[in-house]
């Protein structure tokens, strides 16, 4: 998609686009519940019936559309369900990193690569452990958009991919992760970009496990390997529960921010062509 269409910002984050949505959602009149979760999905004769909330409110609806991966959404039709790690996809350790000193060296997005792009893959899909090389992606957004961080400052995200596992990311894990990354970069004379930080918020998987229900902080659901994973991704309507729908990255047509707008565009024809 990048090569086709190019690269592009939202000015102010990516935080502004879930702004707008909400706009537009309110605008038509439909309300709009935060800091609170769907904890079950009630069906009856395959058919939705109600969500019930995590503070025991049940709301009575025909139609469902789901934001988090479907082993997740499974899960809130039938506590059977088991998930198993092997099928997922990676993880992701993050940095969020504030400095008080410009790096004219970094672009808008970067990538340190792997000396060892197999192994490092067999160590985090096979061995299922934080890899001792890892390749880094640096993104530097100031250099787009100066409202993000004060002048003379930037503001970094950096990330690294991850096995997806139940393992416990506690103050020893992430201290030994950010040594590996703090090594790769010194190669490149970044490291000021850790010993200077003036700020450093660390996003473990556990952390996207718990905060975005993603399974063991898998962030694109089922494993794609192969070319049919690619493209064989799972069906954004439930073949077996009508009125269930499923939007985001673990689903048709695939992650990042504007295949999973899409898989909204998607849906709603869906919907439109069953129910309209």
């Amino acid at each position: 998609m990048e090569l086709s269409y190019g690269a592009w910002y939202i000015e102010g984050g990516i935080y502004k686009l879930i702004e707008a949505l909400e706009k537009i959602i309110i605008q038509k009149n439909i309300e709009v519940k935060k800091d609170i979760k769907v904890s079950k999905i009630n069906h009856k004769n395959n058919k939705v019936e109600s969500v019930i909330l995590n503070n025991g409110e049940e709301i009575k609806c025909d139609i469902v559309v789901s934001n988090v991966d479907p082993v997740i959404t499974k899960s809130m039709l039938n506590n059977n369900v088991k998930i198993k790690n092997q099928s997922l996809s990676m993880s992701g350790l993050v940095l969020l990193v504030g400095t008080d000193k410009k790096f004219p060296e970094l672009f808008h997005h970067n990538v340190i690569f792997s000396d060892n792009y197999e192994n490092e893959f067999n160590e985090i899909f096979e061995q299922k452990k934080f890899p001792s090389d890892p390749t880094i992606y640096i993104n530097c957004p100031t250099k787009t958009d100066k409202t993000l961080a004060p002048e003379g400052c930037e503001s970094v995200f950096i990330m690294c991919n991850t096995p997806a596992t139940e393992d416990t990311w506690g103050p020893n894990e992430i201290k030994n992760a950010v040594s590996k990354i703090r090594n790769k970069l010194v190669k490149q004379n970044l490291e000021k970009l850790i010993d200077d930080a003036k700020f450093i918020e660390v996003i473990t998987p556990n952390d996207f496990e718990k905060k975005y229900a993603a399974p063991y902080g898998s962030i694109y659901g089922k494993v794609s390997h192969g070319f049919l994973g690619t493209i064989m991704r799972p069906s954004n309507k439930d073949k077996k529960i009508k009125g269930l729908y499923y939007v985001g990255g673990g689903v048709h047509p695939g992650g990042g921010t504007p295949i999973v707008i899409m898989s909204s565009g998607i849906v709603t024809q869906e919907i439109e062509r069953d129910y309209v």
